[in-house]
């Protein structure tokens, strides 16, 4: 890390350790709701879909670690973090309309799949059969 800080230490006892794991869990998130939105990749509910993870699972998590390893009070750590919300809103924004642009461009770029086409998969597999003659 910068300054030559570095270790474990920084993923536990950090005031931003908690936006680390919050952007892990908003990722992964965002690429689920992503995918149940394919093949039609509408603006509005993609960016409901990529504020949803981008923004509160991130917040979600960070401002408490924040609040517990800076010592503050809650609403102090959320207050604190307000003054990024402006900027990720544009971050989310940005995203999902290069992310649209892409969709457009590579349609198979992620693929949906349900339960029951796994399943079918083995039973699609053409057997032969031989009939005697």
């Amino acid at each position: 890390m910068s300054g030559g800080r570095g270790g474990l230490v920084w993923f536990t006892t950090s005031p931003s350790a908690g936006y680390l794991y919050g952007w892990l869990l908003g990722a992964l998130l965002i690429g689920y709701l992503t995918g149940r939105l394919l093949p039609r990749y509408r603006l509005w509910p993609a960016l409901g879909a990529t504020a949803l993870g981008g923004i509160l699972v991130v917040y979600l998590l960070g401002i408490p670690v924040t609040a517990v390893n800076l010592g503050l009070p809650l609403w102090v750590a959320a207050l604190d973090s307000a003054k990024f919300i402006p900027g990720d809103i544009l971050k989310v924004v940005v995203t999902v309309l290069v992310a649209g642009q892409v969709h457009r461009a590579y349609p198979g770029l992620i693929v949906r799949r349900s339960r029951r086409s796994d399943s079918t998969d083995a039973a699609a597999v053409p057997t032969t059969t031989t009939t005697a003659p």
